[in-house]
């Protein structure tokens, strides 16, 4: 039953098949033996909504499987409103919720095991609010590695693409937060692992973890295991412009005499609005331009919750993060 918000009961010839107290994990229900009739059957779900709109998220899958064959569950479905709370339900923190009880039962004891490196898979929450996570993470490596004694590799995962299913907004922090991460890569012995193109748009939890879990190894591989393959993918480190066009050198990217039209890029003029730019990548280097922006004072690219056609790769398969550049005055040549 695809995903559903917030929870749900289902019941089919009114006996109960499943439940999901949640709105994020897919929903796969075993169907016992007996409860499915020949002719018409009758499916009934029950959805308990929490905050605003709720109901069956568009774009996952919908079915009854058996033996190799789907029956669609998509189309038209008779639905009532039932009970509506006449005042929400306060919330209430439980102390494992509090972030000491938390530190204190599953940071600190860690203190006492002997391990070769973190990895770190977090961030949603912070996106309301994205400024100063670079800040907070620093804070909290620093913390950790005060705990272990020793300077521990951190290797953390970039915000995946995503957008709330009941939000029509473009960008509502996830862009910032991400750069607030690639900024975090100042910080000595860490490594970032993009998951830009392995997002689903509708999905906060994306089911693609096999393809996170090999860029993870990577980056491990290098970070802790000294391999020397490449474990990222391009990383801006210079740039330059000339009239409308800036051309951004970049780290992790092959030197090759091809050239590749990239999507994503935008440019913004003095007064700072951004317009879609034309990026050609060449070797190490990717130029933007773009006519309406007179000369360039910033450049980005993949800004937004959700960014689509992702085609920025090394050799290595691996993609470019979403970042920002604001461009220094002594950076531009006529």
């Amino acid at each position: 039953m695809g995903s559903i918000i917030d929870s749900d009961r289902i019941w089919i010839n009114g006996k109960p098949v499943g439940r999901t107290e949640y709105r994020y994990p897919p929903r796969k229900y075993r169907i016992p033996k007996g409860v499915l009739k020949k002719g018409g059957n009758l499916i009934t779900v029950r959805i308990l909504i929490h905050n605003q709109n709720g109901g069956t998220v568009k774009g996952k899958p919908y079915y009854l499987y058996y033996d190799g064959q789907k029956i669609s569950l998509e189309g038209k479905w008779y639905y009532r409103a039932g009970k509506k709370a006449g005042h929400p339900r306060p919330e209430v923190l439980f102390p494992p919720a509090l972030p000491i009880c938390f530190y204190n039962t599953v940071v600190a004891p860690l203190s006492k095991i002997e391990v070769k490196g973190i990895l770190w898979y977090q961030g949603e929450s912070n996106t309301k609010d994205p400024e100063d996570y670079a800040e907070k993470f620093s804070a909290l490596v620093a913390d950790w590695r005060r705990l272990s004694g020793r300077e521990l590799p951190f290797i953390y995962v970039q915000l995946a693409n995503y957008r709330e299913p009941l939000n029509t907004a473009e960008d509502t922090g996830w862009a910032e937060l991400r750069e607030q991460q690639r900024k975090c890569l100042s910080i000595p012995a860490t490594a970032m692992v993009v998951a830009l193109d392995i997002g689903e748009a509708n999905d906060l939890h994306p089911q693609n973890k096999k393809m996170l879990g090999i860029r993870l190894a990577k980056a491990a591989g290098y970070l802790i295991y000294h391999d020397t393959s490449v474990h990222s993918g391009p990383l801006p480190k210079s740039m330059g412009v000339s009239g409308n066009r800036v051309t951004i050198g970049f780290d992790y990217l092959e030197d090759t005499q091809a050239e590749y039209q990239l999507n994503n890029f935008e440019l913004a003029g003095a007064d700072l609005i951004f317009h879609p730019a034309a990026a050609v990548r060449k070797g190490k280097f990717v130029t933007v331009t773009c006519d309406r922006t007179g000369v360039p004072v910033s450049v980005r690219y993949a800004w937004c919750d959700n960014p689509e056609n992702i085609n920025f790769y090394n050799d290595a398969g691996l993609p470019a993060p979403g970042f920002r550049l604001d461009i220094k005055k002594d950076s531009i040549t006529d």
